[in-house]
């Protein structure tokens, strides 16, 4: 019996090996397709800008500014660093405070600060009825004091809060053909400059109080630096 279910195995085998018959076909390789190369839209941008600006304190100085924002997630966010000169007035009290002493007041009394700010905030561009754009921008503002002169040498570095906070909308028309853009702005302190906003009369009694926070308003012009993270990307 085994060598009959040996016979039959072999024969069934020798069958199937030498009855089939056909092409066998030999698939060409695909052509490997080059990668598609995607120019990515700008998420970044450096922003240089010089101003003027006004204090509205009654003085009839401009100040002026230099900054550099960086903006990011799509120019939705900038942060940067601004060099801030202002020109206002303050009160000088017919008594000194420090010394104790009488002194002559000034009603007007010219003071030059230059600040080191950092703008951080975000900003948009909305559009108008006739198609026109322009750039909404709004900001919180820490500030530091560099240095500050007095008219009259009354008020000095020691008399002023190095610190301070200020809030920041502004308002800018781009001319996209030159990366340029006009800007209105507007800022103001949160806090008090002065340590000691209080008036004192000859004997040193306290008879007014002073507003130390500044209200400035500036007019600028940028220009944008378009940057990129991935210049393309492949797919």
């Amino acid at each position: 019996m085994n060598k009959a279910y040996s016979a039959i195995l072999l024969l069934l085998l020798t069958n199937c090996l030498f009855s089939q018959t056909g092409t066998i076909k030999i698939t060409k390789p695909t052509a490997i397709k080059k990668d598609t190369v995607i120019p990515q839209k700008s998420n970044r941008a450096i922003i240089t800008s010089v101003s003027s600006n006004y204090t509205f304190k009654g003085i009839n100085k401009l100040g002026y500014e230099a900054e550099v924002l960086v903006g990011f997630y799509n120019n939705h966010c900038f942060v940067g660093l601004k060099y801030c000169n202002e020109n206002q007035y303050y009160q000088l009290s017919p008594y000194n405070s420090e010394t104790l002493s009488i002194e002559t007041g000034y009603l007007k009394s010219e003071n030059k600060s230059d600040y080191l700010k950092m703008p951080i905030g975000f900003s948009g561009f909305m559009t108008t009825g006739n198609k026109g754009k322009f750039c909404l921008s709004m900001a919180i503002v820490p500030e530091y004091l560099l240095k500050t002169k007095n008219q009259y040498d009354r008020l000095s570095y020691t008399d002023f809060n190095q610190f301070n906070l200020a809030g920041y909308v502004s308002l800018g028309i781009p001319i996209r053909k030159l990366n340029l853009s006009v800007n209105l702005s507007y800022s103001r302190d949160f806090f008090n400059n002065l340590k000691d906003k209080n008036i004192y009369n000859e004997q040193g009694a306290k008879v007014g109080t002073q507003k130390s926070k500044t209200n400035l308003v500036a007019l600028s012009i940028s220009y944008r630096i378009q940057t990129y993270g991935n210049k393309n990307k492949a797919f």
